[in-house]
């Protein structure tokens, strides 16, 4: 885009309605709006401070409990910065599609007294892009409709191997050179609903069940259904391994003979941090 045509639309009656809402009046978005104000298009800004709003009120927040809770935010330092950055980074930086989940989780960062977890969904939420929140999207539809055959392949078999180990299992056994245990069993930790294995994951979202490997697809091109050659599967990869840098996932990875990839993920667990910010996602009408 040739930055040459690009008009920034500066209205001085948008500001003024701005500065009169049911937010604009309180000091510390004021004060984000009057920096905003002298390079930032008036519109955009009125058209985001609308869209909060409305957030507000479909949360089921009182808009007074909220203003007054914004106006409390002098007694608390912390949070007031970290509730103006946000905000400003919101009107000023937020890309469409992260702009309904982070509206809900700063509702939640100014209006809980215990914000730990709000303020860490925010700053998780800033370092999103659309593919890794339809990624995400895509996990709330498997978890309420996806098929789940390969992990109960996995919990059967490990149920059948406890099963058929004698009673002595875990006891140990002396022997010249000091203890050990009879009989090994394979890790296999799931969270109920919030662990989904890669291959059940891959079938539900339309690959192969013989993509086994994950990591391939960063590097390997794959055929749609006409034939055409395509990349679309290497951001879902890329967005696995950046939500599992940040907190979101927790992936567990196959381990094999000669080299081991990290990508060769096996499971993914949905951390605390990664429910929340799915929860957001949950109460939005938007699909997949």
């Amino acid at each position: 885009m040739n930055s040459a045509n690009m008009t920034i639309f500066k209205d001085p009656e948008i500001y003024k309605s701005i500065a009169k809402g049911l937010l604009g009046n309180i000091p510390i978005v004021g004060s984000v709006v009057d920096e905003l104000w002298s390079y930032f298009d008036t519109r955009l800004m009125e058209r985001r401070i609308k869209v909060l709003e409305e957030t507000i009120y479909l949360q089921h927040v009182d808009i007074a409990d909220f203003q007054n809770k914004l106006l409390g935010l002098a007694t608390d330092e912390h949070k007031f910065y970290t509730v103006r950055n946000n905000l400003k980074y919101m009107l000023l930086s937020a890309l469409p599609e992260t702009v309904d989940v982070l509206n809900k989780s700063l509702i939640d960062l100014v209006m809980e007294d215990n914000y730990d977890m709000s303020e860490h969904a925010c700053e998780i939420i800033r370092q999103l892009n659309s593919d890794d929140i339809y990624f995400l999207k895509l996990l709330i539809a498997f978890r309420k409709e996806g098929k789940r055959d390969y992990q109960l392949k996995v919990t059967q078999e490990a149920q059948q191997t406890l099963k058929n180990q004698p009673d002595s299992l875990g006891k140990a056994e002396n022997t010249s050179v000091g203890y050990k245990r009879r009989f090994w069993v394979d890790r296999n930790v799931q969270f109920s609903q919030n662990t989904m294995f890669w291959i059940d994951i891959a079938q539900f979202s339309g690959l192969s069940k013989n993509v086994t490997d994950p990591g391939i697809l960063l590097n390997s091109y794959c055929s749609d259904k006409d034939g055409n050659t395509v990349d679309d599967w290497a951001y879902m990869i890329r967005s696995i391994t950046k939500l599992q840098s940040l907190g979101v996932l927790v992936c567990e990875i196959k381990v094999t003979i000669g080299t081991s990839s990290l990508s060769n993920i096996d499971r993914l667990h949905l951390t605390f941090f990664g429910q929340k910010i799915v929860s957001y996602l949950e109460d939005s009408n938007s699909e997949i």
